[in-house]
């Protein structure tokens, strides 16, 4: 009888057992495939990195709702990068290390640089959608981006500044990306600099700097700051010193509804910067329509909204035709692979450096808005 219970109890174990490991393999079939976020949700960066955590949840809400990647979810752990390398790179080492992420969203240049370096030894993909210094160029095998490359604007700003500007002076921030792009234009200007003005990131007044620059005779300035805050004071200053040299500039500038709003008549046929424009394409418009319909205004910086919809879903392409979605290898070798993959702006690729197509254009402001500096 012993025998039997004993034999009876051994079998329940056994099928016990069985339905447990079977119960395991279907929640870990079930289980999300986590991503690491890392961006500036505090700090000067603050208004880029909440409006992209807004496109973000937006993407990952349409992703999942039809039916996710492989069946399973995305979800996204979030990690305040503050525009700031080794905060970045402590949340790199926390989502790594603790949350066991394999494919990482880094945004401001100088988070991506800060955590290349840890993301390349431990062969984690990065993949950022906000990112252009051109130093991003080298970070590393597993650093791709879908935000063009900074080194293109800096030439053709350059290419600009050789055709208006014999004597130039530069007034830029001592930071990451601001750099990057002065690095890089002075790579390609060939005339003569004549006056050099480099603030630290907690500097707030600069109308000392603005004096000097408009007394050195100058025919036009190359401003470049890390953050539209800085920028505001800067113009702001410079319209105070009735300043009337013409002024070169980046993105920080297109889409600064501010400035734009405060100082028309100063900026009107004073003003040209580089950028590349938000697209015009229907996916784009549908995109900004449900966005609106979620939060009831457009996106703040379109053409940023639009490389974040591309990270997400070339992202989903190379995930659902993985073999094995923990291999970064492999994915990093598919997103080599991508020849013309339909995007916001119209078809994607990347690089042998992983730098994605995307061009520059001149945009002058016309009194009401920046417009192709042809037209």
């Amino acid at each position: 009888m012993k025998k039997i219970l004993f034999g009876v109890f051994c079998s329940l174990l056994s099928f016990g057992c069985q339905q447990q490991s079977l119960e395991n393999k279907l929640s870990s079939s079930e289980e999300s495939i986590k991503i690491g976020w890392i961006g500036p949700l505090t700090g000067e960066a603050s208004s880029y990195g909440e409006m992209l955590q807004k496109v973000v949840q937006q993407e990952i809400k349409r992703i999942n709702t039809e039916g996710g990647v492989q069946g399973r979810n995305l979800e996204i752990i979030w990690e305040d990068g503050k525009c700031n390398a080794g905060e970045a790179a402590k949340a790199a080492q926390k989502l790594i290390k603790i949350n066991k992420v394999h494919i990482i969203l880094s945004h401001c240049s100088g988070e991506t640089l800060g955590i290349a370096p840890i993301t390349e030894k431990e062969k984690v993909l990065v993949i950022s959608p906000f990112s252009s210094s051109p130093e991003i160029t080298h970070a590393g095998d597993f650093v791709f981006r879908t935000d063009p490359n900074a080194e293109m604007q800096s030439k053709i700003s350059a290419e600009y500044a050789n055709e208006n500007f014999p004597q130039i002076g530069l007034l830029y921030e001592q930071a990451d990306y601001a750099v990057g792009v002065i690095d890089a234009f002075k790579k390609y200007y060939t005339s003569d600099i004549k006056t050099e003005e480099v603030f630290v990131p907690s500097e707030s007044d600069f109308k000392t700097r603005v004096t000097k620059l408009k007394n050195s005779d100058i025919d036009g300035i190359f401003l470049v700051t890390q953050f539209p805050a800085k920028f505001d004071v800067i113009i702001k200053q410079m319209v105070e010193q009735n300043w009337e040299i013409p002024i070169l500039t980046m993105e920080i500038a297109t889409g600064n509804e501010d400035i734009i709003q405060k100082y028309p008549d100063f900026l009107k046929d004073r003003m040209v910067a580089s950028d590349f424009l938000a697209p015009n394409t229907d996916v784009f418009q549908e995109f900004t329509q449900e966005y609106k319909e979620k939060y009831g205004e457009a996106p703040a910086y379109p053409a940023y909204a639009a490389t974040t919809v591309d990270a997400f879903r070339v992202l989903k392409k190379i995930l659902s035709e993985a073999s094995d979605m923990n291999d970064t290898q492999e994915l990093r070798d598919a997103l080599y692979e991508i020849e013309s993959f339909p995007s916001m702006f119209g078809t994607l690729s990347f690089d042998k450096n992983g730098d994605v197509n995307i061009g520059y254009i001149l945009l002058r402001f016309d009194g009401k808005k920046f417009v192709p500096l042809e037209s």
